[in-house]
């Protein structure tokens, strides 16, 4: 006779509500009750900061958890952000939870990109995720690189840039012809849609050749100048940061824009900390 399967514990005295922690409440409770997380992460802060100064926060069954002897078992990072914001925090609070659970804590996967543009009914999730996120970061540069680009940013970019999936399409078909120099078509869709914000019919015709290499007729142009320098870290020979990629692309955009001629695109040390502002 087989053994009987372990019934699972059951705890009745976990607790589910919905309030609202005052920064004050926030403040002493990551003093008094958190001993058992581990170390604050600053840029983790800072997003949630963010999401709550621009009021992108919402209530989404995400949790304070308590252990049923008062202590803080999960949410300092929330609580922090509510410190540092000054902004009350409505969230689920759990309450009763055992020390013994503690390791069990958080272990599920957090839905990315092309998970949530997946559930809004989206294709090509990854490509467009990806666009999405450069389109957030050329926007403003400097502050958002090394930023998280959380669900609410992923939500609110869809909603604010639609034309983002037209963008993704066309650069997806653009690569089937010619000779392919630039395999990020997430990077090279976020290009198209801000370098459209300038001037459409221009993106369109820059990222076309760059993306093609057709319709480029002589060595000086833009366009063949920025494909000589994305083939050397296509072919493998070097490698480059995404934002390297995007400082090419913005180089040679400004030499079309400018009709200058352009025979080799300079990188100046400075690219791995800024980037150019596409005119």
């Amino acid at each position: 006779m087989g053994s009987r399967a372990r019934k699972p514990r059951i705890t009745s005295s976990l607790t589910s509500t919905i309030e609202v922690i005052m920064p004050k409440e926030a403040a002493r409770i990551l003093e008094e009750d958190n001993d058992t997380n581990r170390p604050l992460h600053p840029n983790v802060v800072k997003n949630y900061s963010i999401e709550m100064r621009q009021q992108q926060w919402s209530v989404n069954g995400e949790s304070i958890k308590f252990y049923a002897d008062g202590g803080l078992a999960d949410g300092q990072h929330r609580l922090a952000a509510c410190v540092e914001t000054g902004i009350p925090l409505e969230t689920v609070v759990i309450r009763g939870l055992e020390r013994d659970d503690f390791h069990t804590i958080d272990q599920g996967l957090r839905r990315g990109p092309s998970d949530i543009l997946g559930l809004m009914g989206h294709k090509n999730t990854g490509t467009l995720g990806s666009a999405l996120r450069w389109i957030w970061i050329l926007e403003e540069p400097k502050g958002r690189m090394n930023q998280k680009f959380s669900a609410s940013h992923i939500r609110a970019g869809i909603e604010e840039n639609p034309e983002a999936v037209d963008s993704v399409n066309k650069i997806r078909n653009w690569s089937r012809m010619g000779t392919k120099v630039l395999g990020q078509h997430g990077l090279a869709a976020g290009m198209h849609y801000h370098l459209s914000q300038i001037d459409s019919a221009d993106a369109e015709e820059y990222m076309y050749r760059v993306v093609t290499g057709l319709r480029i007729t002589r060595d000086d142009e833009p366009e063949q100048a920025v494909r000589r320098r994305l083939q050397r870290y296509g072919r493998g020979g070097e490698k480059a940061r995404a934002s390297v990629l995007v400082e090419i692309i913005i180089r040679g955009w400004n030499a079309r824009r400018q009709n200058r001629t352009l025979r080799k695109v300079m990188i100046p040390s400075t690219a791995y900390n800024d980037l150019p502002t596409a005119v």
